[in-house]
């Protein structure tokens, strides 16, 4: 894999997970029948705090929306992980190519740590990991529908 299909593949994969948490807030917001707003460019006034706007993590997130649609369309908690592990991961190589290897670790007890994560960085994991993604998304779009939610006309 060369660095440019590395580069491309996380930025996907980085795209679609923003992509599905915004998809959660917007069907938790309609389902809690909460306005979409958004402030305006530039703008320096509050704004109701909604589902589109609180400080739930993704965890948090999955959890309730699972709460309200049928085993069918609940979304994987793994996404958490891997998006941990991404965001607060380290990437070491043994040499400046590809494949390379994400480590995530725990906090600190007794000034020791676990690993929590450990993954070869190859690109048919990128691949699947966005397959993976992209078709969380379509479960929460297909629970929405199922509730009768419209989050997205």
């Amino acid at each position: 894999m060369t660095q440019q299909e590395y580069a491309f593949l996380l930025g996907r994969i980085h795209g679609n997970l923003l992509s599905l948490e915004l998809c959660l807030r917007a069907v938790l917001c309609h389902a809690h029948k909460e306005p979409m707003d958004l402030p305006s460019p530039q703008q320096q006034q509050p704004i109701q705090e909604t589902y589109l706007t609180n400080f739930d993590t993704l965890g948090q997130l999955i959890k309730k929306y699972n709460t309200l649609v049928a085993s069918t369309h609940k979304v994987d908690g793994y996404i958490v992980i891997l998006r941990d592990a991404l965001a607060h991961g380290r990437i070491i190589a043994p040499t400046p190519s590809t494949p390379y290897r994400l480590f995530k670790f725990t906090k600190p007890e007794k000034g020791m740590v676990k690993v929590a994560f450990d993954q070869v960085i190859d690109k048919q994991w990128l691949v699947d990991q966005d397959t993976f993604i992209k078709s969380s998304i379509e479960k929460i779009m297909n629970g929405a529908r199922a509730l009768g939610l419209t989050p997205f006309r």
